[in-house]
């Protein structure tokens, strides 16, 4: 393998402390570190040791592309930011902000705006309570600020209320003229008691120091900004290439403050990681990766700084910053790394900075922020949320391609076993504490004398012993959300309810009586059973005053023949879920991914001979082992069907799965999906559990163990274990590592899918919705197959009368019976083949471009390097997107087809994002899904997997020559290259032309 050799990266620390010595002279360390970009990329290479222009090989010709990447990647990282600006965290800071300007302009009182901005924060569910503890705690120092201000403002001696006129008076004064403006040689008058500076202590110590003159401008500068800062401030945000800091990042600039690069990552670089939704009945409960915050560290600051060089010289066009740096420290900071790609022998190997360089390190428990930012050296970086996280370092926008977005969750890293993942366990130590109920349902008379003088009706049953998991959670780290769970098991829950609208009315009756006699009967029976739990009170006539009535229905339980009693909580008027923000009642779900990391991890650990299985364990009536408070029972209790009974059901549950992992049993993975606990362990370590009288896979037992030192209900039937088990609707395999839908479930499906695809029937909207929800069911286990649904959807789109018929068309048809094809023949998601691998893992890459006259790849293998280009004839009609796809569709096809066995793992870089996006998400309208068809077809057929990579457009300099018919160009660039021409392939269900 030839490989191109680069620079090592190494950031001393005497070097930084250096930086932090200029720091003091209040220059912002964000401007220095951007600066450092205006090494010269020409220079650093030959400093390095490499070969000179005059002597630049193959190698170095393609070095001298990928190395124009840092341009690029800081506009890809501009865009991302436009796109994330609407984030739950850049809208509090607005209305935080927006309360801070409202005491500057004199609106509300200083009091009123603490009180304002602590409601903000307190209702911040994504921010733990340290988070909202410092937030706070810069908030006030915002409002500080600003109360100086405006009293130095109101004159000497007085302190100025922000309420009165004297602020508008203040802000009424002209701008003080500068140095330069004055029309005399006297110092302007103040009114400021002056101060001797040759008396300070620290004066005689520092006289005779004689700055440099890079200094001394900076001095200069940092006093004309001190003069009227606003107006400074204006200035530079009305300037077009001003980068997107905040307003406080601004103003800590201008006053030449240290910089909180944690807030300006914080607000400009949150991810958002695509969340999976499981609804039952009304109740929606989401699972997966949290959102994922930039945090400071020395990989993320040069990259993220090198987008605001333009701007910074503008700002501070200070010589003293570039020679700084040029220095060794910040000519080769660890952020600008470069990727070798796996490749057959004699491939060139390419370098690709990355577009943006974060590490994200565990974060075991909410950490205090410091005071003031401080550099230690060997210290990581802290990441302010709870992700799921990596040892290696590994951009933003790498961990994208790598995690696509078609394979769901069901996709592993090498590592995932060893990491620390953010289960249901570890998410009670970041949750909030449960709410009590609102002050108008604490003052409702009404309901309190119906309480009160019928306490038989409103009892708190639960058989849950609250002493013993009390004594269980005492070295939890989340004592507070600890004692509000506490405090619901012992005196009821309130569910997140906003009842303070005044029209509801204080007793209404909304039941209605059951017709089926089946479904009478059956009412009975649980009427019954429910009563002698003392969960249901014995019959009255009449509703008491203060009481509500809301239906209760009968409906069959899915997959079985029995029936289930529920109670419709959004039945009209005033359905009680419609008081309950959904967002409140959300919690974490474990799901099929942790349990696949956690086999890949037994896998290595004990090897592939040993025998495995997988159990699971499920909790009898799980809403109703909670209590409600009694100001909710009067109206209703915690049935199925409420909204936030799965959010306070998952509360405890997060609990009890803590005890589990950290405290009594120390299994550490296992897991929980709503009611079901669930987890793998060996075949051979059984454990005889006594109240079952047999032997169960021994972290079975123990967790059955711990249900019954908590008081927690289980039932016999429901503890599972078995070699193959079904787990969230998926069967499971340990021992073959598979992960696959039921074989009754998928006959079923297939058979659906075919009797409703028939050209020219026209089926209402429910149905197409119906058969688009259960496929879609059905490719988490058949991932690939995402382009079946394109045409359906489709159809679908703007159309929300559920009666409405639509007609079933050719392209429909053929897509679905593809994936129904399909479906038949493939096995599944194969555990230990899943997974995520980035373009330096890839046993072949490409590059490949286009252009409305002509398509373009180009590939190094072996000791060749080959060009392919086609003409793009006169009679096509295709947009650009299109010819696009089909060129990374070619460059698949190439590869397959390149030697015999195929490679396993195929890259391909483009610098169309819209076909980087098609083919991450597998997503796309005709006819350019079609494209997609056809490359899973060979995907699957040939059994490779192919990731498509972004490149710049000044980095696919070859295949945009190839692309434009510019073989002068390309020999230029590539002296070696051998250049044919190429057949587009042939797309499935479609054609290369129109």
């Amino acid at each position: 393998m030839v490989s191109s050799s680069r620079p090592s990266s190494k950031f001393s620390s005497s070097q930084l402390f250096v930086l932090l010595d200029f720091m003091r002279y209040s220059i912002h360390i964000v401007l220095l570190i951007s600066m450092s970009n205006n090494v010269n990329p020409t220079t650093e290479q030959n400093a390095g040791g490499s070969s000179s222009p005059a002597q630049s090989t193959i190698s170095d010709q393609i070095w001298q592309i990928i190395d124009r990447a840092s341009t690029d990647t800081a506009e890809l990282s501009n865009n991302q930011q436009g796109k994330q600006s609407d984030s739950a965290e850049s809208t509090l800071r607005r209305s935080c902000m927006a309360l801070t300007k409202e005491f500057e302009n004199g609106d509300i009182s200083k009091a009123s705006a603490l009180l304002k901005i602590c409601a903000l924060l307190a209702a911040a569910n994504f921010l733990d309570n340290n988070a909202q503890s410092s937030s706070f705690e810069f908030y006030v120092d915002i409002l500080d600020t600003i109360h100086a201000e405006l009293s130095e403002s109101a004159g000497k001696g007085k302190i100025s209320d922000p309420t009165r006129n004297t602020v508008n008076q203040a802000s009424s004064n002209k701008r003080e003229k500068l140095p330069d403006e004055s029309d005399n040689d006297e110092e302007p008058h103040s009114s400021r008691p002056k101060i001797d500076i040759a008396a300070l202590p620290w004066s005689s110590h520092t006289s005779s120091v004689q700055l440099s003159p890079e200094l001394e401008k900076t001095q200069v500068i940092l006093e004309n900004f001190s003069r009227d800062p606003k107006l400074v401030k204006a200035s530079i945000l009305s300037q077009p290439d001003c980068p997107p800091f905040s307003s406080e990042d601004w103003e800590n600039l201008i006053a030449g403050k240290p910089a909180n690069f944690d807030h300006i990552f914080t607000s400009i670089h949150t991810t958002a990681v695509e969340q999976e939704t499981q609804k039952f009945g009304n109740i929606e409960f989401k699972f997966g990766s949290q959102d994922a915050a930039m945090v400071e560290s020395s990989t993320t600051t040069k990259p993220f700084a090198s987008g605001y060089l333009k701007p910074a010289n503008i700002f501070y066009p200070i010589s003293a910053l570039s020679t700084i740096s040029t220095s060794a420290g910040f000519k080769h900071l660890p952020g600008v790394e470069t990727i070798n790609f796996r490749t057959p022998a004699g491939l060139v190997n390419l370098g690709v900075t990355p577009a943006i360089a974060g590490t994200k390190s565990d974060a075991q428990t909410p950490l205090v922020p410091a005071d003031m930012h401080m550099f230690a050296e060997n210290v990581g970086a802290t990441v302010m949320s709870n992700p799921t996280v990596r040892n290696q370092t590994l951009t933003r926008t790498e961990l994208w391609y790598r995690h696509l977005r078609y394979a769901r969750d069901l996709i592993w890293a090498d590592d995932d076993g060893g990491l620390k993942r953010i289960t249901l366990a570890k998410s009670s130590e970041f949750m909030l504490p449960l709410p009590q109920p609102p002050e108008n349902e604490v003052l409702n008379d009404l309901a309190i004398k119906t309480i009160k003088e019928n306490p038989h009706l409103f009892r708190i049953t639960t058989p849950i012993h609250v002493l013993k998991l009390k004594n269980l959670l005492v070295s939890h780290p989340n004592q507070h959300f600890v004692e509000s769970v506490l405090t619901g098991i012992k005196y009821g829950f309130w569910p997140w309810a906003d009842t303070s609208d005044p029209l509801i009315p204080h007793t209404l009756d909304c039941s209605y009586p059951l017709k089926d006699p089946d479904h009478i009967l059956f009412s009975r029976k649980q009427r019954d059973i429910e009563i002698s739990a003392r969960r249901f009170s014995a019959g009255f006539p009449e509703l008491l005053p203060g009481m509500q009535s809301i239906p209760t229905v009968v409906v069959p339980k899915p997959g079985s023949n029995k029936l289930r009693l529920t109670v419709n909580h959004s039945a009209e008027p005033f359905p009680p879920n419609l008081w309950i923000d959904r967002h409140h009642v959300s919690v974490k779900l474990d799901n099929l991914h942790d349990l696949g990391a956690a086999l890949c991890q037994m896998r290595r650990v004990y090897g592939c001979e040993k025998q495995l299985v997988v159990f699971k364990s499920d909790v009898s009536a799980v809403y109703r082992c909670l209590p409600m408070e009694p100001h909710w029972q009067i109206r209703h209790n915690n049935n199925f069907g409420n909204r936030a009974g799965g959010g306070i059901w998952g509360s405890f549950f997060a609990l009890v799965m803590w005890i589990a992992t950290y405290v009594t049993l120390l299994l550490g993975d296992i897991f929980a999906y709503v009611d079901d606990a669930f987890g793998a362990e060996l075949a051979e370590n059984m454990t005889y559990y006594e109240p079952y009288e047999e032997y169960f896979p021994t972290k079975q037992a123990k967790f059955l163990m711990l249900l019954d030192k908590l008081g927690t209900p289980h039932e016999r039937p429901k503890q599972l274990y078995g070699p193959n088990l079904l787990v969230i609707g998926l069967d499971v395999d340990p021992n073959t590592m598979t992960i696959t839908m039921p074989l009754k479930a998928r006959s079923d499906l297939i058979a659906a899918i075919k009797s409703f695809a028939v050209i020219g029937c026209r089926w209402k909207l429910r149905e197409f919705q119906r058969i688009g929800g259960w496929t879609n069911w059905g490719l988490n286990a058949y991932p690939l197959l995402c382009p079946g649904l394109s045409g359906l959807y489709n159809k679908m789109a703007g159309k929300s009368k559920v009666d409405q018929r639509i007609w079933v068309n050719k392209s429909v048809c053929k897509e679905l019976l593809w994936l129904t094809e399909k479906m038949e023949t493939m096995s599944g998601v194969r555990i230990l083949e899943s997974e995520e691998w980035g373009a330096e893992h890839a046993d072949l890459t490409l590059f490949t471009d286009a252009c409305p006259g002509g398509l373009g790849f180009w590939v190094a293998m072996e000791s060749v390097t080959l060009g392919f280009q086609f003409s793009v004839p006169a009679e096509w009609f295709f947009d650009i997107f299109y010819l696009e796809a089909l060129t990374v569709l070619a460059a698949i096809t190439f590869a397959i087809s390149s030697s015999l066995p195929p490679p396993k793992r195929i890259a391909i870089f483009t610098d169309n994002s819209n076909s980087v996006d098609v083919f991450n998400s597998l997503k796309a309208c005709a006819p350019h899904n079609n494209i997609l068809l056809t490359a899973v077809n060979h995907a699957i057929e040939s059994n490779v997997q192919f990731r498509v990579f972004h490149v710049p457009g000044t980095k696919n300099c070859i295949a945009d020559a190839l692309s434009g018919f510019d073989n002068d160009r390309v020999f230029d660039l590539c002296p070696d290259i051998t250049i044919s021409t190429f057949q587009p392939p042939r797309v499935l269900l479609g054609a290369t032309s129109k």
